[in-house]
């Protein structure tokens, strides 16, 4: 009888410590969802997959053409407003890329874009898109045949290398969305090959929502391997250690998410296909008699990284691009030779955001000096 008694005491405290352990890691679990990629399917209703598949991009994804000049945002040619040159006709200069690109986070006049127009004297049109990829960026080049900048710049934010690799953004960020993409992938003859946007219909689309991995056959973030790290189901305590074993190597290295993806054996081929992605940009620019400028933007966790081990984690690919001819703009190695080891956090919004007013003005000055120091006002 004392057996059985010992027997069920111990049996009920293993249930309760496995429980709170349970629990623990259920709380844990919700609280990293809103700060890193946890993919949880949002399923939508019909008005808004009909909508969504009436004003989406069915190349780009995003913005809708449909609101051009029309929210008070961009103006007609799909430009963000210049006050500086607020007239779309003639552009000197056009810049391509993500939200940091954009300007996010500060009012048209106080963007970099603006200030850089201030700085040429001409107009310098601004055609990033938040949450873009370096694929989106250069396809909207592509696409942008009315364009008559004589210079044309793609940015390249660091993160962006994670993107490249997205088809579904909500997937790899939650807080973006309802948004599909298109992406590049690597071929059999080693070129780039387009994996358009999927055309759905409005059951489709809900079924997509529901189960991506049945209609994104080139989604990264949805293989098996990858799956079992953003997932976060019952039990609670294996997704939170496979979500560690993952994440701790690059923590203590005090590594950002998306260093390990510029490492030129990864097998995602992220560093092959966001090389070739800016080589053909750069080679498309040339064919338009335009001058293509390239540079890379670091997040913040990029520059806190550079400040303690004086490296860059995107340096493979500056060395891919100078392997091609193509010598980037680091934007980084600028900052650090204006903050050298100092406090970088003035030129942010926010320790981890974009930058703020100071920021844009430091990043229009760097621009404006390389376009000056390179001659390329001056080059025929």
């Amino acid at each position: 009888m004392r057996i059985n008694k010992k027997i069920f005491f111990y049996a009920v405290l293993i249930l309760m410590i496995a429980s709170f352990i349970e629990v623990s890691s259920y709380l844990m679990g919700k609280y990293r969802e809103n700060r890193v990629p946890v993919y949880k399917p949002i399923i939508q209703n019909k008005y808004l997959c009909e909508s969504y598949l009436k004003n989406h991009d069915p190349v780009l994804g995003w913005p809708a053409p449909i609101n051009f000049g029309k929210n008070g945002d961009r103006d007609y040619s799909g430009s963000r407003i210049i006050p500086a040159f607020s007239n779309p006709i003639n552009s000197c200069i056009s810049l391509y890329g993500d939200s940091f690109v954009w300007g996010a986070d500060v009012s048209a006049k106080d963007t970099w874009g603006n200030i850089l127009s201030k700085l040429t004297n001409c107009r310098v049109s601004n055609y990033g898109v938040p949450g873009y990829g370096t694929d989106q960026s250069y396809l909207r080049f592509h696409q942008n045949l009315k364009d008559n900048s004589r210079i044309v710049i793609l940015g390249h934010l660091s993160e962006n290398i994670l993107r490249n690799l997205n088809q579904y953004r909500d997937i790899l960020d939650p807080f973006f969305g309802f948004n599909f993409k298109p992406r590049f992938v690597i071929d059999t003859n080693g070129s780039l090959k387009l994996i358009p946007i999927p055309k759905f219909s409005i059951k489709e689309l809900q079924e997509a929502v529901k189960n991506p991995k049945s209609y994104l056959k080139y989604e990264y973030f949805l293989r098996d391997s990858i799956l079992d790290r953003i997932r976060f189901t019952f039990p609670y305590t294996i997704s939170l250690v496979r979500w560690l074993i993952d994440r701790i190597p690059e923590k203590l290295a005090n590594k950002p998410d998306w260093a390990k993806f510029y490492n030129p054996e990864d097998p995602s081929q992220a560093l092959l296909i966001t090389t070739k992605i800016i080589e053909s940009f750069h080679k498309e620019a040339l064919l338009r008699s335009k001058i293509p400028v390239v540079i890379i933007i670091p997040t913040s966790y990029d520059l806190i990284y550079y400040q303690k081990n004086k490296e860059w984690v995107y340096q493979p690919l500056i060395d891919s691009l100078n392997d091609k001819g193509i010598f980037p703009l680091n934007i980084g190695m600028r900052i650090i030779d204006y903050i050298g080891n100092g406090d970088f956090s003035k030129l942010f919004i926010n320790r981890f955001g974009h930058f703020n007013k100071e920021g844009n003005k430091l990043f229009a000055e760097i621009v404006y000096s390389h376009l000056k120091g390179k001659n390329i006002f001056n080059k025929p």
